[in-house]
């Protein structure tokens, strides 16, 4: 669960709780792009095998972010990338604490270390339908 002073942080920034857009640091196809070209790039296929689910009957999301929190690749069901389409959670999409509030990805990035989120931890109301795991891999210099 995110610190007391998180939502007040994030609402600092200038986030309201009522809208769900997120800041966009590039479209869908830059964003992808870059994955392609990321140091990330070569093991996606492996994550995307251990931890999607792509099933008719798949109902979460594998996303990974760069250090920043903007969305490099995003892997799920059909019916998984609707609903986060609905919140603008795509490939572009800045999910740090500046671009779209409190969410697990934010903690991560500011803590570190990993984080989850239920509900109204997230500060955004849009957001509160859903549970967010982040885990942070560490740099290698």
């Amino acid at each position: 669960m995110p610190e007391a002073q998180t939502p007040r942080r994030s609402m600092a920034l200038g986030i309201n709780p009522e809208q769900h857009s997120p800041a966009h640091l590039h479209d869908v196809s830059e964003a992808r792009s870059l994955g392609a070209d990321h140091r990330l790039a070569s093991v996606v296929p492996a994550l995307s095998q251990l931890l999607a689910d792509e099933s008719a009957a798949g109902r979460h999301l594998l996303i990974v972010t760069d250090h920043k929190g903007e969305v490099l690749w995003r892997v799920g069901s059909g019916s998984a990338l609707r609903q986060a389409d609905l919140l603008e959670f795509v490939e572009g999409a800045d999910w740090s604490e500046s671009g779209i509030g409190t969410n697990a990805i934010s903690e991560a990035l500011i803590t570190g270390g990993p984080a989850q989120l239920f509900s109204a931890e997230q500060l955004v109301r849009t957001h509160h339908d859903w549970a967010c795991w982040m885990f942070r891999g560490r740099s290698t210099p």
